[in-house]
């Protein structure tokens, strides 16, 4: 039986990390240490995983990246660095975004830790910085997402869901539990996206044959970048 060896790309935060499974096992996982060094250290993050799974480039069945939102820089480089060896190596591009991976998280987690067992909604939040957040809806019964947005968020946020079951899941959701009176029908995950987490999307997306255009994917930003001009004074 053939193995379907997938390298998995996350650059969406502060890390980079990337991780080679076989099926859905992960063979080999690498991070780096230092913050906000993606562009120096992917490739030999990548080469890394690579030799300890013991397989060469051409024996990738497909590459996974997380297509955001997150830092503006920092996918860009995952994004380029994944199209670049689906390209070089003509493999498919599986792009998944942050909500994607976490709602794919919460739905696998035995939620009944939580005081919950099948929640009417899933509301994912990626931290933005103070009390914004990335976000979006996933109505667990009509099995559909609402908009992507911004979101920044107060006691009032929400207001419309508090007699419904909900399950609130990412990186950006303590920070407002902490400073709200929080309904009993609603459940929080906090976890930050960790490339691993990608693994049972990836094989499904595979599986269902759910490619991404290699040319016309983009990441998923959100808001635009806030670009300043440089103050340097290079010539006089």
């Amino acid at each position: 039986m053939t193995t379907n060896y997938f390298l998995c790309i996350e650059t969406s935060g502060k890390y980079c990390a990337v991780c080679l499974l076989a099926g859905e096992e992960v063979l080999a996982y690498r991070r780096n240490m230092k913050e906000n060094q993606h562009g120096s250290d992917i490739v030999l993050l990548i080469e890394e995983v690579l030799a300890e799974g013991q397989i060469s480039y051409r024996d990738l069945k497909a590459v996974a990246v997380n297509l955001g939102p997150g830092s503006y820089t920092s996918l860009r480089i995952g994004l380029a660095t994944a199209k670049g060896l689906c390209y070089a190596l003509d493999l498919p591009l599986i792009g998944l975004t942050g909500f994607d991976i976490l709602l794919d998280y919460a739905q696998s987690t035995d939620l009944s830790m939580y005081g919950q067992s099948s929640p009417d909604y899933f509301i994912p939040m990626l931290d933005a910085g103070r009390m914004e957040v990335y976000t979006s809806i996933y109505d667990g019964s009509k099995m559909e997402w609402a908009e992507y947005e911004p979101k920044i968020l107060d006691s009032e946020s929400y207001v419309e869901f508090f007699d419904q079951s909900v399950c609130f899941v990412g990186d950006g959701v303590f920070k407002w539990w902490s400073n709200i009176e929080v309904p009993k029908q609603w459940c929080s995950i906090d976890v930050s996206i960790d490339v691993k987490m990608m693994r049972t999307l990836v094989n499904r997306f595979y599986g269902e044959n759910k490619i991404s255009n290699l040319f016309q994917t983009r990441p998923l930003y959100i808001k635009k970048p806030n670009i300043t001009t440089s103050k340097k004074r290079y010539f006089v």
